[in-house]
């Protein structure tokens, strides 16, 4: 009797540690055996992505745009004719007579006649003539239409406003501007606009026409091919 009870505890003893483990499994006991790996934030593989920077050169190419200014018509437009019809009008010699060729503001030729002390036909002041040469096209339609316009007045005529005087021998339109102090004509072929302005102080109306149309009529009756006068004397 004895003997079976020792043999029963026995039995319970095992079967207590055989069962023991699965029990605490299922009751959610059993230690995960990586438990300490995993406590936080779960590890994450980054990935590295290369990037490869692509350095591209481009090539620039230069071009070279060359610019050609329009030559300025030529402006050694100083006739020997104009300088001797100057000096038998003022009574000098053409040695006294300084010319300078330039160009004008409306990018044509032009010269300059000046002389210091002219001894008759006026004051003895300095005496200035410059001749501008415009070869532009329609020479006689532009004249016209310069002496028309200076010629209209609509309504009363403005302090010192006067008309242009027509001049008769010069070829057709050609007139005096008094208030430019200036004879515009056109030459033989009707090919240039020719204007000659005069700076002399002292002078009366008549005694600057008279040295404007002296050395217009050289200008009027020297060869013109449409273009500028050429360099030298006719």
């Amino acid at each position: 009797m004895r003997l079976r009870s020792t043999v029963v505890l026995a039995l319970t003893a095992a079967f207590a540690c055989a069962a023991g483990p699965a029990l605490a499994a299922v009751a959610g006991h059993a230690p995960s055996p990586n438990a300490s790996q995993y406590t936080g934030t779960s590890p994450q593989t980054l990935s590295q992505t290369t990037t490869t920077a692509t350095s591209t050169s481009t090539t620039s190419t230069g071009t070279t745009t060359t610019t050609t200014t329009p030559a300025s018509p030529n402006v050694d437009v100083c006739l020997a004719s104009g300088s001797r019809a100057i000096a038998r009008h003022l009574g000098v010699r053409v040695a006294n007579i300084r010319i300078r060729p330039s160009q004008g503001n409306n990018g044509m030729p032009q010269c300059s006649y000046r002389v210091n002390r002219p001894r008759k036909r006026g004051p003895h002041t300095r005496a200035v003539v410059l001749v501008n040469v415009d070869s532009g096209p329609q020479a006689l339609w532009r004249l016209m239409r310069t002496v028309v316009e200076a010629s209209q007045l609509f309504g009363p005529a403005p302090p010192g406003w006067h008309a242009p005087i027509g001049l008769l021998g010069l070829g057709p339109y050609a007139a005096w501007f008094i208030n430019r102090h200036a004879l515009m004509a056109v030459n033989h072929t009707h090919t240039q606009l020719l204007e000659a302005s005069v700076v002399w102080r002292r002078a009366k109306r008549a005694e600057m026409i008279g040295l404007a149309r002296s050395v217009i009529v050289a200008y009027i009756h020297a060869p013109a091919t449409g273009h500028p006068i050429g360099p030298g004397g006719y």
